[in-house]
């Protein structure tokens, strides 16, 4: 009995040994077609992968004619821009009172409005010539020939403060580029494919941003005489500012006319896919949307939220030139704050993927009511004698003022109406909400402007020396300045602001907590 025991225990342990043998002679196999079946995995993944990259090379390929194009009409977008709203109200200021740089504020507001008509754009249009491109052409041909033949009429207005025709013909011109920019938008949804349609809102920052620039911060410097003499003139010679306003112009008609020759002859604009609906319906959309009770409260955010900032946004750099802060200095500023907006609009874009998109918002709200306090300050302290000590103040402050206001702000509303648009009038209600957003920005100006000249209590009189009447038969008016209205406006308008502020923080909340539905006809 032993012996059977003892055989039995001999033969499990045989057993056991070989059944362990085969296990792990199983295990190896295993391992060895896991390894294959992992590389083949991968090598199907890589394949995947390289075939993707294949297509998107093959898609970008035939989409940059497209990109090219896109970005060439924003930047002739930008350009005007540059100058309506930047160019000549500096030039203006030297001359002009702050009321009639208001009056000429109002050739801005087109392009708050451009919703009146944009559904006649959407509406009407010529089969032949394309839906888009019937709009496109005459606005850019008319705009061109605006600016080539008023160019030296428009010069001479400016300098002799005639506002009342240079803010009819720059209203004119504003209206044809609000026109061409709607018309743009909408042909940006049919001219690249669906996998690029996301590059067109960079097609319209790149362009915009630089054709801006060009105008506004390149015109400056380049119409300066002491910037052109220390930076240029020396490597190419001769004496002097390169660039007028009237020869500024001039070429922006250029550009404008030599752009549409090439959409007429090169371009063709595909038929629309679909039957476009009827301009009364679009109306009736419009009508529909502005009733709807959540949009009433993101209106009375985006029309409200402003005006805390009314004067700093355009009376601030007005004054620091007005200290004897120089044009081209002003030139330098804007150059820095363009690598930081361009950073901050990746980096902020993240934050406003979350839950919470309109954090960035409020908290640019915050940081901009902030920094009214040393902004007024600065203008308060600085002099002819003391610019260069103050310089880099200018500079900091400056770029943290437009990184509140064009990139934390701005980028985060813009993401919150990209969340809440209908898709199926999103054209129409991406155009509402944008114009409304701008609006909120242009009304308070020349409240503003009007209220920091009224405001501004100085005393003139005319001083007549010997000397003097040897070289002007009229006496001089020497006036003395008893209270600046920018710094009680600066101070009312911060009060205002953080009024404001607790309305503003807890309908941001409220509508963050809405779902995109809320928005939404077809809930309504």
């Amino acid at each position: 009995m032993k012996r059977q025991l003892a055989g039995s225990k001999f033969l499990e342990r045989q057993f056991g040994i070989v059944s362990s043998h085969h296990s792990e002679q199983t295990t190896v196999e295993s391992k060895h077609k896991k390894c294959a079946s992992e590389g083949n995995r991968k090598d199907m993944i890589a394949t995947r992968q390289l075939d993707k990259v294949s297509k998107v090379h093959g898609y970008l390929k035939n989409e940059i004619p497209s990109l090219v194009l896109l970005t060439s009409l924003y930047f002739l977008q930008g350009l005007p821009m540059g100058l309506m709203f930047g160019s000549i109200p500096f030039l203006l200021q030297e001359r002009a009172s702050y009321t009639q740089i208001g009056i000429f504020t109002l050739a801005t507001y087109p392009y708050s409005l451009k919703l009146l008509w944009s559904p006649l754009v959407d509406g009407y249009y010529s089969k032949k010539i394309g839906r888009r491109k019937t709009w496109i052409i005459p606005a850019q041909t008319l705009s061109g020939l605006f600016l080539v033949l008023w160019a030296n009429k428009i010069q001479s207005w400016v300098e002799n403060v005639q506002m009342i025709p240079l803010t009819v013909v720059s209203f004119l011109l504003v209206l044809m580029v609000a026109t061409q920019d709607i018309a743009v938008d909408g042909w940006a949804l049919s001219m690249l494919s669906k996998n690029f349609i996301g590059y067109s809102s960079t097609c319209q920052s790149l362009g915009v941003t630089c054709g801006f620039f060009s105008s506004f911060t390149g015109f400056l410097a380049l119409s300066d005489e002491h910037f052109c003499n220390t930076y240029i003139r020396y490597f190419i010679g001769g004496h002097g500012a390169l660039l007028s306003l009237s020869g500024m112009l001039i070429l922006t008609g250029i550009l404008y006319l030599c752009l549409t020759i090439v959409l007429v002859i090169l371009r063709r604009e595909d038929p629309p896919t679909k039957s476009t609906c009827k301009v009364s319906t679009f109306f009736l959309q419009l009508y529909r949307l502005l009733h709807l009770r959540n949009m009433k409260t993101l209106i009375g955010v985006l029309l409200v939220a402003k005006v805390a900032f009314a004067v700093q946004d355009n009376v601030y750099s007005l004054k620091l030139l007005e200290r004897g802060f120089r044009r081209q200095d002003l030139a330098f500023v804007a150059i820095f704050q363009l690598p930081v907006q361009l950073l901050g609009t990746i980096l902020i874009g993240r934050w406003c993927a979350g839950v919470n998109p309109l954090s960035p918002y409020l908290a640019g709200y915050k940081l901009r009511l902030f920094l009214t306090i040393p902004c007024t300050f600065l203008v308060f302290i600085l002099k002819n004698n003391n610019q260069p000590r103050y310089f880099l103040w200018v500079v900091v402050l400056n770029i943290l003022y437009h990184f509140a206001s064009d990139v934390l702000m701005f980028v985060s509303m813009g993401a919150y109406f990209a969340r809440i648009s209908d898709e199926n009038i999103g054209g129409t209600y991406l155009t509402l909400l944008n114009t409304l957003q701008n609006l909120g920005g242009t009304w308070p100006k020349l409240l503003a402007l009007f209220f920091v000249d009224r405001l501004t209590w100085k005393h003139c009189e005319s001083v007549s020396s010997v000397a003097m009447e040897q070289v002007a038969t009229e006496p001089m008016m020497v006036c003395k300045v008893w209270v600046d209205g920018f710094y009680l406006c600066s101070f009312l308008c911060l009060i205002v602001g953080l009024l404001l502020m607790p309305w503003i923080q807890r309908r941001i909340r409220y509508l963050e907590a809405l779902s995109p539905e809320s928005f939404s006809l077809d809930e309504h």
